[in-house]
């Protein structure tokens, strides 16, 4: 989106990213990646940095980033380091901060750390505010954009099926059993799709059927089909995507 309104748009991640930019560098290498967090199937992907492992390969990202940066930004003042999740990408930006603008995009979990940060939504700004007793000012700067979603990857279809759809992790927070229960008594079936273990939530059920994890094009049949979306979140839910 930021190539599209014309700026110059350098991409530093993992090997085997492909995002639309003029410059794609790879800090770390699709083996090193691999080496310690593997596709986990059906399962959670697992982000934690407790092995030794982990934690090697968090320097190692951070040291090559902040490497790549350098070189690129030099003496220049007019660059914008948009990071996306914290951690080693936090350690990298740090000696930047007073040569370009750190900012903190997508920001729906627990701990952001940039001093210019963009939530995805007022749910989850005003919720760090009063967890850190932010309430008095002083981050007026804060924004909040909503994600945004490529319209290309959906299709509207006119007389849909009558399955209803839970389309996300399986987790008591996300509302999977009132799903669940709700399709039950309108008679229903209910797909689910998404990560995570659907034991739980199927025993006993005849009326709900696991899909797994889904990409791009079974997830716009899935939602074309669908009489209805259920998204019942129980939790302080960041955005809902």
């Amino acid at each position: 989106m930021m190539k599209d309104r014309g700026h110059e748009v350098i991409h530093l991640g993992n090997e085997t990213s492909h995002p639309v930019c003029d410059e794609n560098v790879a800090v770390a290498s699709y083996e090193e990646w691999s080496r310690v967090y593997e596709h986990p199937g059906t399962d959670f992907f697992d982000i934690s940095v407790e092995t030794p492992e982990r934690q090697e390969f968090h320097s190692l990202f951070a040291d090559n980033m902040r490497r790549a940066l350098e070189e690129r930004i030099g003496d220049r003042h007019d660059a914008i380091v948009c990071i996306s999740w914290g951690g080693p990408q936090h350690d990298a930006t740090q000696p930047l901060k007073d040569r370009a603008f750190v900012v903190e995009s997508g920001i729906g979990y627990q701990y952001p750390c940039a001093d210019y940060r963009v939530f995805e939504s007022y749910a989850w700004l005003h919720m760090i505010m009063g967890r850190d007793n932010l309430m008095q000012g002083g981050t007026w700067y804060w924004s909040v954009m909503p994600n945004a979603f490529d319209v290309d990857m959906f299709e509207y279809r006119e007389s849909p099926d009558s399955y209803f759809l839970y389309l996300g992790r399986l987790t008591d927070d996300k509302g999977v059993s009132l799903a669940v229960d709700v399709a039950r008594r309108a008679g229903r079936k209910l797909k689910i799709a998404g990560q995570g273990n659907p034991d739980r939530f199927i025993s006993g059920a005849p009326h709900v059927e696991y899909l797994g994890p889904v990409g791009v094009e079974d997830r716009k049949e899935l939602l074309a089909g669908a009489a209805a979306l259920l998204c019942p979140t129980f939790y302080v839910e960041p955005f809902g995507g």
